[in-house]
């Protein structure tokens, strides 16, 4: 229960409760309130309104349980909130980006249904990320992996005219093209600036209103500001990190920005069966040693990999704090079942105070748990080793909507 000491009136809150409700007595000295109950490990909105009239003012808040004698509420069981301060202060705009291309990707029904024979046929895909939102390009190649296979008629058949094959008809060399994207070329942009800076003229190939495409977030170029051989304005400030030579796009206002077209030539009529898979993804992790500044590292670690339930976890080789891409690689691929790894070396000017190695798994697909470091044989003060997953792997997956059938209608005859 709580307790105020005071010379006037009060009312106290505890979350939602009102446990003391004595505003309008002005004379007041002493007011308890009845228990109430509190979780351990939550935080409760506290409220004191006081009311004084004449004389010194004062308050004082208590409180007691059945673990606690009654005493004044320490200043340690306090804590308040309030906006964030710095050269960043708060409140202030985030902007989210859609994230990696992910199998909610889809594609437009229209050019999927039926097509012609010796006809260039067409349709639609619409990249999007894990939360189904609408990506926008950002140049690279999603690389699907597209497949035609005939499962019935003449394809199916393998059927050519007269002509009658045992396999199947496959429908090679289909292209998929990115649309409503322009590279323009690259850029610096730093954080909360309202314009960016070209690295070569973009005036005649940008107007003023253009949508572009910066580290994945769409800006349209502001009309006011100065756009000039290097300098590009914005609308609003641009809120992404920092960076240099970041590429640039022009989309349309159209937008289909995200989206690419897939155009083959089927030679026969039938039906085909058709997949469109994301491609596999390597995983990557990074294994870091460090250890408290003015010691150095020395020794050796090791890695464990824990594989599929119900198998023994396996440990690597012993990797020297030293060690090279090549001798962490040798190290690792003792391990029994892991295959093939590439490792590549970053920040280890001085191995004696940091170390990473880079670990792309080439032989096992999808997501591989993140290695267990063992530092028992690794000196230096607070020394250790962190592991990090960079690429999330993942297997070859199916987009939303596949495989589906398309029906292939016969062209037209042929007065030869």
């Amino acid at each position: 229960m709580f307790t105020v000491k005071l010379n006037g009136g009060v009312r106290l809150t505890i979350g939602e409760s009102v446990i003391i409700d004595n505003l309008l007595d002005s004379s007041a000295e002493v007011v308890t309130s009845d228990p109430i109950s509190l979780m351990d490990d939550v935080f409760y909105l506290i409220k004191v309104e006081y009311i004084h009239a004449i004389d010194e003012a004062h308050v004082q808040l208590e409180w007691e349980s059945s673990s606690i004698a009654r005493q004044v509420v320490p200043s340690s069981m306090f804590y308040y909130t309030r906006h964030i301060g710095g050269s960043t202060p708060s409140p202030f705009a985030v902007h989210v980006a859609p994230g990696d291309i992910d199998t909610t990707t889809t594609a437009l029904v229209e050019g999927l249904a039926t097509c012609v024979s010796l006809e260039e046929c067409s349709y639609v895909i619409q990249t999007k990320d894990y939360n189904q939102h609408n990506r926008y390009n950002d140049g690279s190649d999603p690389g699907f992996e597209i497949s035609i296979s005939g499962n019935g008629g003449w394809a199916g058949e393998g059927r050519i005219n007269s002509i009658v094959s045992s396999p199947p008809i496959e429908v090679s060399a289909a292209s998929v093209t990115s649309n409503d994207w322009q590279y323009i070329g690259e850029a610096d942009v730093t954080h909360l600036s309202d314009h960016v800076v070209s690295k070569t003229s973009f005036v005649g190939a940008l107007l003023c209103g253009d949508r572009i495409i910066v580290d994945r977030t769409m800006y349209t170029v502001s009309s006011t500001g100065t756009f000039d051989a290097t300098r590009v304005p914005l609308p609003s400030v641009y809120l992404g990190p920092t960076k240099t030579s970041v590429s640039v796009f022009k989309a349309s206002k159209s937008c289909i920005s995200g989206t690419h077209t897939v155009k083959y030539t089927p030679s026969v009529r039938g039906s085909y069966l058709m997949d469109v898979k994301l491609p596999i993804v390597e995983e990557v992790q990074r294994a870091t040693t460090s250890a408290r500044s003015h010691s150095s590292l020395s020794g050796a670690f090791t890695l464990t990999y824990h594989g599929q339930a119900g198998v023994d976890p396996l440990v690597s080789g012993t990797i020297d704090f030293d060690a090279s891409g090549e001798e962490f690689k040798l190290a690792l691929e003792s391990i029994e079942n892991i295959g093939s790894i590439g490792v590549s070396l970053h920040d280890c000017n001085d191995p004696a105070v940091s170390c990473s190695w880079d670990v792309t798994f080439l032989s096992l697909e999808g997501d591989v748990n993140v290695l267990v470091p063992n530092k028992m044989q690794l000196g230096g003060d607070l020394a250790g080793v962190q592991v990090e997953e960079l690429v999330h792997g993942r297997r070859p997956k199916l987009i939303a909507g596949f495989p589906r059938t398309i029906n292939i209608s016969p062209g037209q005859t042929s007065p030869s």
